[in-house]
């Protein structure tokens, strides 16, 4: 399976969490975030793979498709669409609230993505 996780490492992000009880985060919650920026077909094969990469390796799934592309009104998120069933799924704000809450406990991999 090389070729599916080095097209994955190319277009996401991987996260690891320390443990914060506040937030009641399990330790060791690991997310994989899809930021896409290409054509509808394009974000189809890449979200299948990403699926795909999530389930193998245990990850929440964290989509990020707020560009001119997807759509030029930020309401119609990936979500005004589409659902996901059977994984873990954060919705991007949750997603960004638990970042800002715990970036300084999280890593970013690959380390050159979180600048």
């Amino acid at each position: 399976m090389p070729g599916l996780i080095d097209g994955l490492l190319a277009r996401c992000v991987l996260l690891s969490v320390a443990a914060d009880a506040t937030l009641h985060v399990p330790r060791g919650l690991r997310f994989v975030v899809h930021k896409g920026y290409e054509g509808f077909g394009d974000r189809m094969q890449q979200l299948l793979q990403v699926l795909e990469y999530a389930q193998l390796t245990g990850r929440a799934v964290v989509l990020d498709w707020r560009d001119a592309m997807w759509s030029s009104d930020p309401e119609l998120d990936f979500e005004h669409f589409f659902k996901i069933r059977g994984l873990t799924y954060l919705r991007l704000p949750e997603f960004l609230f638990l970042w800002k809450q715990l970036q300084d406990s999280l890593r970013v991999v690959p380390e050159a993505w979180s600048y």
